[in-house]
């Protein structure tokens, strides 16, 4: 299939030092249920319109609740506007909280305004 020669003797060594132990799927089952609130899908897509023309979608789902976080159209998608799209669907105090925004003014940082096209 991808065009490399592979004995029947090689794969059975394989066979026999490879892991027979399901565990490591249901590791990685345990690390999405431990984390699925923090977890989001995002994609960009394409959609033909009546009269073809092409718009580009933008679309961000939350794991935990499968709820819709941000979901948006353009007709010309620009480096800008992808960027304004991941701050709308994950703004700066949703992830850290209100503790760390409380925290920073000491330190002198100062937060920058949203871009706005």
């Amino acid at each position: 299939m991808l065009g490399f020669d592979v004995s029947e003797r090689t794969i059975s060594r394989w066979m026999k030092r490879a892991s027979k132990d399901p565990r490591p799927g249901k590791d990685w089952l345990t690390f999405l249920r431990n984390h699925k609130e923090v977890i989001a899908a995002m994609d960009f897509f394409t959609v033909l319109t009546v009269n073809f023309s092409v718009l580009y979608c933008f679309f961000v789902i939350s794991h935990d609740r499968r709820r819709i976080l941000h979901c948006n159209v353009t007709r010309r998608p620009t480096s800008l506007w992808i960027v304004q799209q991941l701050r709308e669907a994950f703004p700066f105090d949703s992830f850290l909280g209100s503790s760390f925004s409380i925290g920073m003014p000491s330190t002198g940082w100062k937060s920058r305004r949203p871009f706005v096209p």
